[in-house]
């Protein structure tokens, strides 16, 4: 009977590992993504990503990233992202709203709708950087679980005319990973 134990401590450390390579594979294609990843989850959920405002207000000059040289007010927002009731991704932001065209700006001031969506609707281009992109602290070493949980950070620059318009901070809740599995390239035996 020793051999059960043994069976299911392999079963459980072969899932681990696969856990482990499926994020490590999310991570570095969040990483080099630099389209909409709010329509991109969206289209993969089969739905648009609602937008539920935490926090929102107009703040002095940056004091932070790629915007620490602006002269002018920056909006943040704090904003999760959910398809249905799964939360998705939670974003901060810091706009520059002097360096976005005037329609732009009324938009995203009025904060009902995704940075991107804004931008594709009004043909804006951007062009993104990403800082950073790491799995958070804990997510592996049987941190918080559930849809909700706390998965992978990432921090983009925005750029629009040369200029730096916007820092992003994102952080992907557990549920992406559900998402992101099925266009993960198979698994070799």
């Amino acid at each position: 009977m020793t051999g059960r134990p043994a069976a299911q401590a392999e079963t459980a450390v072969r899932a681990a590992d696969r856990r482990e390579a499926e994020i490590a594979l999310i991570t570095g294609f969040l990483e080099v993504f630099d389209g909409n990843v709010t329509e991109l989850l969206g289209s993969l959920a089969g739905a648009p990503l609602d937008i539920s405002r935490i926090s929102q207000e107009t703040a002095a000059p940056a004091d932070r990233g790629v915007l620490a040289e602006t002269r002018s007010p920056v909006l943040r927002r704090d904003v999760l992202l959910s398809c249905g009731s799964v939360p998705m991704v939670r974003a901060r932001s810091w706009i520059d709203l002097a360096q976005l065209p005037p329609p732009v700006r009324d938009a995203l001031s009025r904060g009902g709708q995704p940075i991107g969506r804004v931008m594709r609707q009004h043909r804006v281009e951007v062009a993104r950087e990403t800082l950073l992109c790491r799995v958070l602290p804990g997510a592996l070493s049987g941190g918080r679980r559930g849809a909700d949980a706390p998965l992978i950070e990432r921090k983009t620059s925005v750029w629009h005319g040369g200029r730096p318009a916007m820092e992003i901070n994102e952080i992907f809740t557990e549920s992406v990973l559900g998402l992101l599995r099925p266009a993960l390239p198979p698994r070799t035996p």
